[in-house]
């Protein structure tokens, strides 16, 4: 899981966040897809052909996709970027 962010300036001693864009990928459908892949754009295949289960031992590079999102940052907050593994690790997200 890749998770994109806006960690906004603080104000009065607090820090907020809020969560822009994200991706997620399982490590073995990691096969690129020639015909939708293009520079930035990453696109998989999840074929049971496609499936290459992880080798034991190993690192492995895996592209995991986080599409395009129209967000303005402003001014004096920081983007943040978590590569993390997915399963409940996120913040509650809320509204008012």
């Amino acid at each position: 899981e890749v998770v994109l962010s806006e960690v906004y300036a603080p104000v009065d001693g607090v820090v907020e966040e809020v969560r822009v864009q994200h991706g997620v990928l399982r490590a073995g459908f990691r096969t690129l897809d020639p015909a939708r892949t293009q520079g930035l754009q990453v696109d998989h295949l999840f074929t049971a052909e496609a499936y290459r289960p992880l080798p034991v031992g190993q690192f492995v590079n895996v592209k995991v996709p986080v599409y395009s999102v129209a967000h303005a940052f402003r001014v004096g907050s920081r983007p943040r970027l978590e590569i993390n593994t997915p399963g409940g690790d996120a913040a509650l997200w809320y509204f008012d």
